[in-house]
């Protein structure tokens, strides 16, 4: 979301084309949002978890932001890394949960 709104304002600077990145970077966060609702259904968070959510998601939008005004690539390198991380840890919970 921070990556599309970032493109979306530059574009707007600019006045130029984004040439589709700020729909892929939309689409992404669309998605992350979906995992974010299955997590809740399935572990229905205290307010204590919920607390935590809320202070994580404001320490990584400003720090993220920060980082994708620095150094874009940067910041996209780091996405990419915690999506494979991401795949690690769903794939160690398949594999316990189908033993």
């Amino acid at each position: 979301m921070v990556a599309g709104v970032h493109r979306h304002l530059r574009s707007l600077r600019r006045m130029t084309k984004d040439h589709g990145w700020i729909d892929n970077m939309f689409e992404e966060a669309k998605n992350e949002r979906m995992h974010m609702l299955i997590w809740l259904e399935h572990t229905k968070p205290s307010w204590v978890e919920r607390l935590l959510v809320l202070v994580a998601q404001a320490v990584f939008t400003s720090t993220y932001t920060l980082l994708y005004i620095l150094s874009p690539d940067t910041a996209h390198r780091m996405v990419g890394y915690m999506e494979e991380a991401a795949f690690r840890v769903s794939t160690k919970a398949c594999d316990v949960c189908c033993d």
